[in-house]
């Protein structure tokens, strides 16, 4: 058969996998309340992201918990930035974790216009989870958008 190789060369301004560690990144400094971990022990603030960072840890996807992006005047903390294992594309992934509560609503659409204005396009490089007391996040509900993700990930 026909067999195609394919070189990935990392050039100035890439992201290259070798130096992208969390200790790289200014991070959120705001203190946990509680105790959640993902399966590698990785600190997150919510059982929810506990799972969603289990996830990426069982595909093998380096990812950084609540990077510091710097938006002018306003600072925001996304969830996880994760670099995509073939592309090397850089994603972020946020969980809105209240949303029967009316302020938060308001606080979540509110970071979603902020974030559309600098450049994180919800479905190409910002993705979102949500939950409610009514609704809870589940396992299938995440490894579907990981999966959706997977797919976008292609050389």
């Amino acid at each position: 058969g026909l067999c195609t190789r394919i070189y990935i060369t990392i050039l100035e301004g890439d992201n290259d996998p070798g130096q992208w560690y969390p200790d790289r990144f200014e991070r959120n400094t705001l203190a946990f309340k509680e105790e959640h971990y993902t399966a590698n022990d990785v600190q997150v603030r919510s059982k929810s992201e506990a799972m969603i960072g289990t996830q990426l840890e069982q595909r093998n996807w380096r990812f950084i918990c609540e990077p510091r992006l710097n938006f002018g005047v306003k600072i925001k903390c996304p969830d996880f930035a994760v670099m995509l294992p073939k592309t090397k594309k850089i994603i972020y992934i946020e969980h809105f974790g209240k949303m029967a509560e009316y302020s938060y609503v308001v606080d979540t659409m509110n970071k979603l216009v902020l974030y559309s204005k600098h450049g994180l396009r919800l479905g190409d490089n910002f993705f979102f989870t949500w939950e409610s007391i009514h609704k809870p996040l589940n396992e299938r509900e995440i490894a579907d958008l990981l999966d959706r993700i997977a797919l976008m990930d292609e050389v």
